[in-house]
């Protein structure tokens, strides 16, 4: 090695200091998760709201709302706000778009 290099960094053992940025992204960014979930409903089924924030955004709900308040024409299509049994004001499901679709025209009848 010639006098003018810079010395070679020791590696670091172990994880001393380091966060993985996929952790990073895993916790913060919840429309990726918004989109990667839509993607794993069932086709013919929907998903209670509550149940959708807790798989994208944990215990977050500040952030999903966030998120869904910034983006809400894009996830439109996979959102619906049904009333399910006559005690309930209603509630938001999600869906695939061909399945919110289908939903909208019944409840729309």
């Amino acid at each position: 090695m010639s006098e003018g290099e810079p010395k070679a960094e020791p590696e670091a053992s172990g994880n001393s200091g380091y966060i993985s940025l996929d952790a990073v992204c895993k916790k913060f960014d919840v429309k990726g998760a918004i989109l990667r979930e839509i993607g794993k409903i069932p086709k013919g089924k929907l998903i209670a709201e509550t149940e959708f924030c807790a798989r994208t955004a944990g215990k977050d709900r500040n952030r999903f709302r966030r998120c869904l308040d910034n983006n809400a024409d894009e996830f439109r299509p996979y959102r619906i706000k049904l009333t399910i049994d006559d005690s309930s004001d209603g509630k938001y499901f999600w869906g695939r778009g061909e399945d919110i679709e289908q939903a909208l025209r019944m409840r729309d009848l």
